[in-house]
Parts: structure tokens; sequence; C-alpha cells
């Protein structure tokens, strides 16, 4: 499935962030009809469809007794919690994402 939102006033898609949660969906409404174009989740019951014109990535991070709110559009994310993995911020953004063995073979090269 594909999705596009659109604005009812101007007829044309949404160019502004956005966030949209969906009541009453079950796991497997989810799985069967969540559209491949668009990030979402599914969190209980709950769908949650997020922006694709979000520029950036936030990532959170504790630094003592608070966070701190990282904003990536682009380089390179390492993981703190498994070393030596890491993440290309740029294959977020890209359409379409990059297939899986490609990334997979990056990983096992480095």
């Amino acid at each position: 499935m594909q999705a596009l939102l659109v604005d009812a006033r101007t007829r044309r898609p949404l160019e502004t962030p956005y966030l949209i949660r969906i009541l009453g969906w079950s796991l497997e409404r989810y799985l069967e009809e969540a559209p491949e174009n668009v990030f979402w989740q599914f969190v209980r019951e709950e769908v949650i469809m997020h922006s694709s014109v979000h520029a950036e990535h936030q990532f959170r991070t504790l630094e003592g007794d608070r966070y701190r709110v990282q904003r990536l559009s682009q380089g390179c994310l390492e993981s703190r919690i498994l070393p030596g993995f890491w993440l290309d911020v740029a294959w977020l953004f890209q359409t379409p994402l990059p297939p899986e063995g490609d990334i997979l073979s990056r990983f096992l090269s480095s």
C-alpha cells in the first residue's frame, strides 16, 4: 500500500512536518495495510505516522542525569550499545531505501 497526505485546502501534498496518530488498529491490520513509502509505527493498538519531510533524525543520548538531543542529517552514527555497529544517516533519507544486502555488506566489510 502507498499513502499520500494531501492538504484539503490546496489539494497538494503536505510539505510541513506532521505526526498523525490513528487509534484502534490491530497488529494484523498494521502488518497488512501499513504503507511502504512512509514511516509508520505500531504501538499499543495505535498507528503513528511520521512526516517524510523531516530533514533530520533525532537521537537522545544520556549525559549524566540529562538527555541531550542530537539531530543528524548526514554522517555516521555509532552505537554505544553494540560495539562496531554504525549507521550512515544518509541511508534514512534515500528513496527508495538502500537494499538490505548492500547495507549488510558494508557492515561486514568494516
